[in-house]
Order: C-alpha cells, then sequence, then structure tokens
C-alpha cells in the first residue's frame, strides 16, 4: 500500500512537472523510453522494459501485450509475462492460446481511441459483462486491469494490459504516463510484428521449399502424415489432419490419410466412421468443394443441426470445435480430394493461416497424385499376386464346397464384404439359381435356405445389368427393392445393404455371375471393383469347367438314382408296395418324416391321398384316417400350386395358415403334429395332371432346392406306376363287375334250366268257366302295369302259372322272373337268398352271391308262399319294395333295384294279420292288385278239359298214342272233390296212365283212404283251417315217429322238409311237446 502511494505520489509530481514546472524533463524522460525501444529486438526485451519502467510508476502483478487475432473485436495473445499469476489456472493454456473477444463496448471504444481505462473485475460480473476470458482471469486473483489501446498509424494494433490482485490499485493520475508511454510501445509492437511478419514469411518459403523438396520423394502416405505433423506444424497450429479422397464419379469420398494424434480415436465408433464412405453431398464436403479457398467450418454448429453427419457428431465429443478445409485438384483442376485441419479452439484459423493453408494444398495435391499412382502400381502389382494366388489355390480344388470359401478367405484381405455367393444363369429360361455360396450374415436369417436357392428372374434389376455389363456392377439393396423380389426383401431384413456383382463367361457367353455382399452402403471403391472385375476372368474358367464336370456326374448319379429307382417301380404290385420303395429310395436324397401320393378329380377341382407312409405320431390319432384320406378341395394353397407348377415347389405350412387359418383343416391337422414343411411335384402321364407327391419334414428348411429338380424325374416314373395302379383298380373293378354279371348270368342260366324243365305257357293255363274268366280278365288289365300282384289261391291251383302269364304279358317279358319259395328255405338262409352275400359275411360264406333281388333286376320276382316269411324279415322285404334297394349281407353300399313283385300265398292274410304273424304294412304294399284262383271243385266244368291236356301231355312223354278216358273214369274224375286242385289231378292222371294197359283209362286211381276217413277229412276241409289241418298232420307225423324229427325215419324226411324248415313250422303252429300222445305212454 505504501509502495503505491509512493507510485502516485511520483507520477503527481511528473504530471506537475509536466504541466506547470518542467516540459522539458518529461520530454527527457519520453526520449530515454523511446531510444531504450529503440533497442529493442525481441519480445522478451520489450515485456522486461515495459515492467521495468512502469514498474517505477505505480504497482502491478504482471502484464501482457496482446494484438487482434482476425476476427473482428477479438484478440490474442503476443507477448506474455512469465511471472503471471494466472499461470496457475487449469484453464490458463486455453486462454493464452485461443483469441477472446473484447465484449463491452465501452471498453471496445477506448481501445479504438487508444485511452487508457481500468476494468474493476467484481463490478463487471455483478454487471454481467463478464467475457469467458475475463472470467478466468479473476477466477485467477485478480481484481482489476488497466488496458489502453496502442495504435499505430491510426489503427490499434493492440492492448496493453496491467493485471492488479489488490481492488482500486490503479487511480486516475497515471492515465498520461499510461497513453504517453503508450505510443512508443505502440512502435516497438509494431517493429517487432513487422520483423516477425518477416520471419514468418521466411520461414513459410523455407517451409515450402521444404515441402517441395520431400513431396518429390514421397511414395506412401506414411511420409506425407509425417511431412503433415513436422512441416505444417512449424507454419500453423492445429490439433490434427486428415485427408480424404473422392470417387471416380465424385459422388462419394472415405478417408485417405488418417492422423494418428486424433482426438477423435477414442471414441468407440471411429474405426466404423474412420472406414466408411460418404456422400460428398452431405453438406460440408460439398461446401468445401464449392469453395475456391480454404474453408473454416463451425464444428460446434454443424454438430449440433439437424441430421448431422455421424463423423461430425464424433469430431465435436471429441472436444474438436474448428477445422478448415481445402479442396486438392490434379494437374486438370479435377477434385479429387480434401484436406482438413482440426482444431480444439476457435479462432485459430485466420487469414493468414488461410493463405498459407491454400499455398501448401498445391504441393500436397501433388503429392496424392503421386502416391495414389505408386499406391495403384502397387494395387495393382497387390492384385496380379492376388490372383495368381488365388489361381494357384483354387486350381487344385476338386470339391466345389471348398471353392468359395478359399475364394472368399482370400478376397476379404482386400475387400470389405461379408457374404459371396456365385449363380448359374440359365438364359434359355430367363432365370438363375445360387450354386455356391459361403454367406455368413444372410445364412443367420430363418428363411435362408427357403430363399437362397429358388429359382428368380434374370430381369430382377440386377443380374440383367450384371450379365449386360462388361464391368463390375455395384447397386444398393434399397434401390434394387424399389424394382420388386422378396430375395431383395430377404437380404434387406438379413442386413445386407449393397450389392457388387460381376459376370462369369466362357467361349464368349455369360453362364453366370459372382455376387459379393456387402453390410454398409459405399463398401466397395473403384479400386475394389476393378479387382472384382480382373477376378472374374480367372473364376470364369474354374467355375464353368467344374459346373460342366458337375453337370456330367450328376446326371450319371441321377441316372444311376432314376433307374434304380425304375427297377424297384417295376417290381411294385399295388399302393403300399408303391409308398414302401419311395420311402426307402427318396430318404437317401431327401430328409422328410412322412411321404404321401395323390390324386386329383377328373375336374381337377379336389384331391384325395391316394397312399401314404406317415410316422406313428400322426397315425396315432383317432381321426387320423378320416382326415388323411378325405377328400378336399384343391384350392388349400398347396395342391393348386402343384396342379399349376411345371416343377417341385416348396412350401411353409406356418406362413400357408398365417394367411388363411382355419381354411384348411388336413394342414391344420399336421402342422399341429409336428410338420413344418413340405416339397412336392406334379404327377403327370400322358399330358394328363393326375396326382401329386408330397414329401413332410417336422424341420424347417429340410429340402434344398438343389436337389429337388431330382423328384421331377421320380414323379414322372412315379405317375406310370400310379396310373398302372388307377388302371389296375379299374380293371379290377370291371372285372368284378363282369364277374357279377358273370355270376348272375350262371345264375340265371342255371335259374332259366330248372324254368326250361317246368316251361310253362300262356296256353297251359286252361278254363272255359266264369270264375276262370274272370281270372283271365284280370290278368289283361294287370299284365301290361308295374304294379304289385298278391295271389291268393289253395294248394295246386296254378299260382304259379298267373304269376308267370302277368310277367310274360309284361313290358319286362324278356328279363327274368326269378321264384323264390319263402316256404322251401331255412329262415336263417331266406334274406341271403333275397339279398345276397359277401365273401365271409358269415360261417361258410365262401364266395360272395347274388341275390335274387339282384337277379330279377328290371325282371320279376315271384314271392311263392310269402304268408310263411318270417316277421324279422318282413321288414326288410317291405323296405326292399318300397326304397327299391338293397343291401348284401355283410355289404357296406346299397343295390338300387328295379323288380315288379308278384307274392302268392294259400293263407288267409287278412287273418295272419290279425292274429300278428304277418306285418299289416307288408300286407297293404303287396295287396295292390289281388288275384283270387278259384279251387278245381268250384270249376269242375274244366276237369274235362285239364284232363284231356293232361292225358296228351303225359302220352306224349311216355311215347303213347290215342290215350282216352272212359265215361266211368270220367264220372270218378268230376265226383271227386279234389282237396289238391289241378296239381292232384295232373298227378293222379299221371299214375292212372302208368297202371293202364291199354288205350282207354277205365278207373281213376284216386288216393286210397278209407271212406269214413275221406268223410271226416271232407267235413274237416269245410271246418278247420289250413293251419289247424296242417298241425294236426305234423302232430301224426311226429307221433308215428316217436318224436324223431331228423336222421333217417324222422319226421323231416317223411315230411319232404329240411329239418330247419320243419322247426320253423313247428313253432309257427305252436306245437309242444306235451301235445304228442306217445311222450304219455308208460
Amino acid at each position: 500500500m505504501q509502495q503505491s502511494k509512493s507510485a502516485t505520489r511520483k507520477i503527481q509530481k511528473v504530471a506537475s512537472t509536466v504541466s506547470v514546472e518542467n516540459d522539458i524533463e518529461l520530454t527527457r524522460l519520453l526520449l530515454s523510453l523511446a531510444m531504450d525501444i529503440a533497442r529493442v529486438r525481441a519480445k522478451s526485451d520489450l515485456m522486461n522494459l515495459v515492467k521495468e519502467r512502469f514498474s517505477s510508476f505505480f504497482s502491478f502483478s504482471h502484464c501482457t501485450i496482446s494484438v487482434p487475432s482476425g476476427r473482428p473485436q477479438h484478440y490474442k495473445a503476443f507477448m506474455l509475462d512469465t511471472s503471471s499469476l494466472i499461470k496457475e489456472h487449469t484453464q490458463y493454456h486455453e486462454l493464452v492460446t485461443a483469441d477472446w473477444p473484447i465484449g463491452v463496448e465501452w471498453m471496445v471504444a477506448a481501445i479504438d481511441k487508444g485511452e487508457p481505462f481500468i476494468c474493476h473485475l467484481a463490478k463487471m460480473k455483478a454487471a454481467g459483462e463478464l467475457t469467458d476470458n475475463m472470467q478466468i482471469v479473476y477466477d485467477a486473483g485478480v481484481a482489476e486491469t488497466l488496458n489502453c489501446g496502442l495504435i499505430f498509424e491510426n489503427e490499434v494494433i493492440g492492448v496493453l494490459s496491467f493485471f492488479s490482485k489488490t481492488p482500486d490499485n490503479f487511480q486516475l493520475a497515471i492515465f498520461p504516463v499510461v497513453k504517453a508511454i503508450s505510443s512508443h510501445i505502440s512502435l516497438a509492437v509494431a517493429n517487432i510484428m513487422a520483423r516477425d511478419e518477416i520471419e514468418q514469411k521466411i520461414r513459410e518459403r523455407e517451409a515450402l521449399l521444404s515441402i517441395s523438396d520431400a513431396i518429390g520423394r514421397l511414395k506412401d502416405r506414411t511420409g506425407l502424415l509425417e511431412l503433415i505433423n513436422t512441416q505444417l506444424k512449424k507454419l500453423f497450429r492445429f490439433t490434427y489432419s486428415l485427408v480424404v479422397k473422392l470417387s471416380d464419379d465424385e459422388q462419394s469420398c472415405a478417408a485417405f490419410l488418417l492422423d494418428p494424434d486424433s482426438t477423435s480415436r477414442s471414441h468407440p465408433d471411429y474405426e466404423t466412421i474412420s472406414s466408411r464412405r460418404y456422400p460428398v453431398n452431405d453438406g460440408m464436403i460439398s461446401h468445401i468443394l464449392a469453395a475456391n479457398a480454404p474453408l473454416v467450418i463451425d464444428i460446434e454448429k454443424e454438430a449440433t443441426a439437424v441430421n448431422a453427419p455421424d463423423y461430425m457428431i464424433m469430431q465435436f465429443n471429441a472436444g474438436l470445435r474448428e477445422c478448415v478445409g481445402v479442396t486438392l485438384r490434379d494437374n486438370n483442376q479435377r477434385p479429387m480430394g480434401i484436406i482438413l485441419f482440426y482444431a480444439d479452439g476457435k479462432g485459430w484459423f485466420n487469414a493468414n493461416v488461410q493463405n498459407l493453408i491454400h499455398a501448401v494444398s498445391f504441393h500436397l495435391a501433388t503429392a496424392m497424385v503421386n502416391i495414389s499412382h505408386h499406391e495403384y502400381i502397387q494395387a495393382r502389382e497387390a492384385e496380379n499376386e492376388m490372383l495368381l494366388s488365388i489361381s494357384h489355390s483354387i486350381a487344385s480344388i476338386s470339391d466345389k464346397s471348398k471353392l468359395v470359401p478359399t475364394i472368399k478367405k482370400i478376397l476379404q484381405t482386400r475387400l470389405n464384404f461379408s457374404d459371396i455367393a456365385i449363380v448359374q444363369y440359365n438364359v434359355a429360361k430367363g432365370l438363375y439359381k445360387v450354386i455356391l455360396e459361403d454367406c455368413e450374415k444372410a445364412n443367420q436369417h430363418q428363411d435362408f435356405e427357403g430363399i437362397a436357392f429358388r429359382e428368380y428372374s434374370l430381369q430382377d434389376g440386377l443380374h440383367n445389368r450384371v450379365m449386360a455389363s462388361d464391368s463390375a456392377v455395384l447397386l444398393s439393396v434399397a434401390a434394387l427393392q424399389k424394382v420388386g423380389g422378396i430375395h431383395f426383401d430377404f437380404l434387406a431384413e438379413a442386413g445386407i445393404n449393397e450389392i457388387a456383382g460381376v459376370r462369369l463367361m466362357h467361349n464368349n457367353e455369360v453362364f453366370g455371375g459372382m455376387t459379393l455382399l456387402a453390410e454398409n452402403i459405399n463398401s466397395f471403391s473403384a479400386d475394389d471393383m476393378r479387382l472384382i472385375e480382373r477376378f472374374s476372368y480367372h473364376l470364369s474358367g474354374l467355375v464353368a469347367n467344374m459346373l460342366a464336370n458337375e453337370a456330367i456326374q450328376q446326371r450319371e448319379k441321377e441316372k444311376e438314382i432314376l433307374l434304380s429307382f425304375s427297377a424297384d417301380i417295376a417290381r411294385t404290385r399295388g399302393a403300399e408296395a408303391l409308398i414302401a420303395v419311395m420311402r426307402q429310395r427318396l430318404k437317401s436324397i431327401f430328409h422328410f418324416n412322412d411321404i404321401t401320393v395323390g390324386i386329383f378329380n377328373a375336374e381337377k377341382t379336389a384331391f384325395k391321398v391316394l397312399v401314404a407312409d406317415v410316422e406313428e405320431r400322426r397315425t396315432s390319432h383317432p381321426e387320423f384316417k378320416e382326415i388323411a384320406f378325405a377328400e378336399y378341395p384343391i384350392a388349400d394353397g398347396i395342391h393348386d400350386m402343384l396342379l399349376h407348377s411345371d416343377k417341385p415347389e416348396l412350401f411353409y405350412i406356418e406362413n400357408l395358415l398365417m394367411k388363411n387359418p382355419g381354411r384348411h383343416p388336413g394342414i391344420q391337422f399336421i402342422f399341429e403334429r409336428g410338420i413344418k414343411e413340405i416339397a412336392g411335384v406334379k404327377l403327370v402321364n400322358q399330358n394328363e395332371d393326375i396326382g401329386f407327391i408330397t414329401m413332410l419334414s417336422e424341420e424347417r428348411n429340410s429340402f434344398r432346392h438343389r436337389d429337388l429338380h431330382l423328384l421331377k424325374g421320380i414323379s414322372d416314373q412315379v405317375a406310370v406306376a400310379v396310373a398302372n395302379i388307377l388302371a389296375d383298380e379299374k380293371i379290377g373293378q370291371q372285372l368284378k363287375e363282369i364277374n357279377g354279371y358273370k355270376e348272375k348270368l350262371e345264375e340265371e342260366k342255371l335259374y332259366l334250366q330248372q324254368e326250361i324243365s317246368s316251361v310253362y305257357t300262356h296256353t297251359d293255363i286252361i278254363g272255359a268257366g266264369p270264375e276262370m274268366q274272370r281270372v283271365f280278365h284280370m290278368l289283361s288289365q294287370v299284365s301290361f302295369a308295374q304294379s304289385t300282384v298278391l295271389i291268393l289261391g289253395e294248394t295246386g291251383t296254378g299260382k304259379e302259372l298267373i304269376a308267370r302269364a302277368i310277367h310274360n304279358g309284361s313290358p319286362r317279358k324278356n328279363k327274368l322272373m326269378v321264384k323264390v319259395n319263402c316256404a322251401a328255405l331255412p329262415a336263417n338262409l331266406i334274406e341271403s337268398e333275397l339279398f345276397g352275400h359277401e365273401r365271409g359275411s358269415f360261417t361258410g360264406a365262401i364266395e360272395r352271391r347274388i341275390g335274387k333281388f339282384e337277379l330279377a333286376n328290371h325282371g320279376t320276382l315271384f314271392l311263392d308262399e310269402i304268408g310263411e316269411m318270417p316277421l324279422d324279415l318282413q321288414v326288410k322285404l317291405l323296405r326292399a319294395i318300397q326304397e327299391r334297394e338293397i343291401e348284401r349281407i355283410g355289404g357296406k353300399s346299397t343295390i338300387k333295384t328295379d323288380v315288379r313283385i308278384i307274392a302268392a300265398t294259400n293263407r288267409n292274410l287278412q287273418k295272419e294279420v290279425a292274429e300278428g304273424r304277418f306285418r299289416s304294412d307288408l300286407y297293404y304294399r303287396l295287396n295292390v292288385f289281388p288275384i283270387v284262383l278259384p279251387p278245381l271243385r268250384d270249376r269242375k266244368e274244366d276237369i274235362s278239359l285239364l284232363a284231356a291236356h293232361f292225358i296228351e301231355r303225359f302220352a306224349r312223354s311216355t311215347g303213347r298214342k290215342n290215350i282216352k278216358l272212359s265215361s266211368t273214369a270220367m264220372k270218378q274224375l268230376t265226383a271227386y272233390n279234389w282237396p289238391g286242385n289241378v296239381r292232384e289231378l295232373e298227378h293222379v292222371l299221371e299214375r292212372s296212365i302208368l297202371l293202364t294197359q291199354g288205350n282207354i283209362i277205365r278207373e281213376i286211381h284216386l288216393s286210397s283212404q278209407p271212406k269214413s276217413e275221406a268223410k271226416v277229412r271232407q267235413e274237416e276241409d269245410f271246418s278247420r283251417t289250413l293251419d289247424e289241418m296242417e298241425r294236426d298232420y305234423i302232430l301224426g307225423v311226429l307221433n308215428k315217429c316217436k318224436g324223431k324229427i331228423f336222421g333217417p325215419g324222422g319226421a323231416a324226411e317223411i315230411l319232404g322238409l329240411h329239418v330247419s324248415t320243419l322247426n320253423h313250422r313247428i313253432r309257427k303252429l305252436g306245437i309242444q311237446k306235451e301235445h304228442t300222445y306217445f311222450l304219455k305212454k308208460p
């Protein structure tokens, strides 16, 4: 404090002397200072002189001289005091190396006028007037500063500043001295700046000459980097540099020379960003290319802008704030690159620096041209070595699976790609397919196998360009997606964004192409594309030869497989044998779980499985057969595709169900039981689509497209086998039908032979009486109709003759009339007799047999003794008559029939219905047109006619002629009651002829019986029903046989009935054991 007061007194004394007492003394003092300043040659000398002279007038901690930085109202350090108390501050280096603004207008005005002024930092802080640099000074402990602008030739060339830790240290009284002395210091500063400028120009000139000399010796990027970091850093300040090179089309750029001192190297994405290619229209690059001089870029502004490039954000995060860039041009002024210098702060690159950079850029451009040319030569040599290495490496490869991995390993030492594929073109069909690949990126996609190995159109936007171009082609996947194609969508999903492709030629014909797939855009440079093109020349011949050899081997292998398969197929008989052979053979080629062979219907609107070999996981399901072998509409997304495709197809079940959930029960069934993928092909025989083969797998991507083409050759043989199987089945069905017809014909033949022996004609019905005339009239009414006829009458009245007369007079006369005697057949065989049976339907059914309904189809069925039919069979008979269809015993289907029914009985059906022994519904169904035949005793006027007819017929058959009846014999005939009716008359006359010795029958040999018994029987005929008489008759026979029914001497033998028929009659008539008297005898 005392020192400050002493200095103030000195200044006051000097000032007093100047103004009042002694102007000469002040002049002498200034002249002495001027002389000292004139001897100053260095900044340090001037700083020492300033500190020495001013310290005698007032106290201060240190002082500085700043000069304009080049930016308006911005200054930078020119001379620094080594004793500065700010040196210990953490931001001291940033303060003295950066330029800083004069942020207050009154300070700017004072500097411009060369007037001293004091900055009270605490007050300015309170007023918000402290700039960043002044804040650092204040934080370092400075309380106030005394400043004065340095004016030289009416221009501010600097600012002289004194710093004090003590508030109010500087007084206004010293302002005149400061101003007076500052003018002399201005001169010294101007001189030093002039000398520095001259020296700087000398250094720059020397540096440029040195650079020019060094550039002539440069051959690589390392030398250029060393030159930049040693020589250029002597000329101007920068943190690090970067050289980028433009692509040949000037649309993109990439790093050409990276500075290892880059502060961005610590950024996690540095390697990725620095190796990436960038479009030139990203903002900064395009602006630099458009400028004719170096361009300063504000990194903070660019990095915080919308859509800022990632490299700009990385540089900003690394602490960089400014850069300057200039275009490097070749001798033809064509831009080939850019050099960039980066700074941690702002204001480093003033006009002088920019001019220097502009001058240096010409030399750097020359260096870049030389290095690029040298690298081009080296690259060509390296390419040649690489191509020779590849040729040598692949020349000995015989296994094609090793070809692409070998190529990929070598190419990846020079090129940036992840996947490689070689495709084969089918120019005739306009298709291509992948034949070799090594895709570490794309094959991670779940649909790789299903998509990568399909056939695709050559006109897909990629391979049509590759095929037409003499050089390698570079395309983005995004652009190809716009053209269309699921394979490009697949590549995009797999992370592939760029494709380089080149064609493969052999004998001047394009046969394929090679594609390299990269994750990043701009992965391939022009040099890379040239290398790819050159490599294709070496690869083409090798791949062509390999494909040719492989084609030969494949043809031989396929021929062997097909011949073997053909031999096995030829030995198969039936669908089951076929599917067994197919599974055995195809399992060696394909991976599948189930295999099916199916057929289309004639209209190709539906399909069904003919035969299948399916694993237990699915066959164990209770509904498997119902679902698997049902008929389905063809439009299910699989079989319609197979029908319309000429090649094998591959299907993913999950994808089908996602498109049409719940639409296909069969597909849903197999999916729920593990099937994920289906490969199939249609079967074509003689240009007709007859069916399909499908192989089903529980694993996705089980089928390789490269193998599926073999399925086409196999399908041709299977188609023939399936056609033969279908033909065999058809022939078998036809043979079955023929056998049916044969059986029917044999049945008809047998039946006709039986009928011939007892053939009747309409003339066999003899009757002139009114009763018979009524019957004849009814015959004429019903014969031509289709109505059911019920013939009623006693035994022997000629019911069968009437039935045959109806048939012969009907439109069905050219077909059979089949007779069934319902009383003559056992109850358990009547159903089989009527409806037929299948082989094995019951014990003893050793072969199939057609029933009488089928035999009488389109003809007439005569059911004689219909009243004897069991009740349970009456139901089935009624259904057959009403529905006009039958079902064989043991059969699974109904058979349509067209039969006219004629029934006959000697029973009173109305009484049978009333007593529950005959169904009323069947009775009404039969009783459509009843005809009642009169007994012979009611038409005795016809006995003579009948007798004459029978005598003539029997005489003819016995070889006797002119046999006559005597009047006595005729009286016997007319007197007899004829309980057996016409049949009894016929038999009596036959017996009488045989017993007659001459030509005249004089006595009729009637049945011998006592007259009393005859009388009783005659009376019984009128007092009891037929059932009652039959019951008594059977009882009599049973008593005679002592209850024995079957065997020699049994009732069945005596009655001439089958045992089962007799048992049926016994049960029906209610005969019990207690009714037989022989049981009561002791």
